[in-house]
C-alpha cells in the first residue's frame, strides 16, 4: 500500500455517513479490496493517485457555478486525468496550477472574511481549496494529497451524500485498476 493510500484509508474509515451499515459495507468492501490489489505495481499506484485526486475534484465541482472557479478546477482536473493516463505533466504546470487555485482560494477566503453567511463564497473557497490540494505536488505534500483533497471535497460542501459518492467511487476506481491487472 503506497504512503498517499494509508493517509486516504485513515479518512475513508472516518468519513463515512453515520450509518453503521455504511460503515460495516465500506470496511467489507475495502478489505475485500486489500486482498487484491498486490497486484498493482508502484506505476499503478501513481497513476491511481491521481485518479483519486480527480475523483474528489469532480465532486466538489458539482458544489459550484462560479466560472472563475470551475475553469481553474477543469485545468487541474485535466492535469490529473493526464496523469492518470500515464502521461507525465512537468513540474512548472502542476506549480502553475497550484498557484491559480491558491489564488483562487485566497480570494474566495477573503469575500468569507467578509461575509461569513455567504454559503455561495463558502463553497467556492471549499471547491478553490480542492483544487489546490489536487494540485500540490510539494516535498512531503505528495503523500498526503489525495487525503487532503478528498478531506476538503467533501467537508466543503458539508454534503455528506457528497463524501458518500466519493468514498464509493474511489473504491471504484482501485477495484478498476485491479480488475484489469487479473
Amino acid at each position: 500500500m503506497p504512503q498517499w493510500l494509508a493517509y486516504l484509508t485513515a479518512w475513508l474509515e472516518g468519513a463515512t455517513s453515520d450509518s453503521d451499515a455504511m460503515w460495516k459495507e465500506l470496511v467489507t468492501r475495502y478489505v475485500r479490496l486489500a486482498s487484491r490489489w498486490h497486484v498493482l505495481d508502484a506505476e499503478d499506484w501513481r497513476r491511481l493517485d491521481y485518479a483519486v485526486r480527480a475523483v474528489c475534484l469532480k465532486e466538489a465541482m458539482r458544489h459550484t457555478q462560479d466560472e472563475k472557479t470551475l475553469r481553474v478546477c477543469k485545468h487541474v482536473l485535466d492535469l490529473c486525468d493526464q496523469e492518470a493516463q500515464g502521461e507525465r505533466v512537468d513540474a512548472k504546470t502542476w506549480s502553475d496550477a497550484a498557484w491559480s487555485a491558491d489564488a483562487l482560494e485566497s480570494g474566495a477566503l477573503f469575500v468569507v472574511s467578509k461575509a461569513p453567511f455567504d454559503v455561495l463564497a463558502k463553497r467556492t473557497m471549499g471547491v478553490a481549496s480542492t483544487a489546490w490540494a489536487a494540485s500540490s505536488r510539494g516535498s512531503g505534500a505528495a503523500s498526503r494529497t489525495a487525503s487532503r483533497a478528498a478531506y476538503r471535497a467533501a467537508y466543503s460542501v458539508e454534503d455528506k451524500n457528497a463524501i458518500d459518492r466519493i468514498i464509493a467511487v474511489i473504491l471504484d476506481t482501485i477495484e478498476q485498476s485491479v480488475s484489469q491487472k487479473t
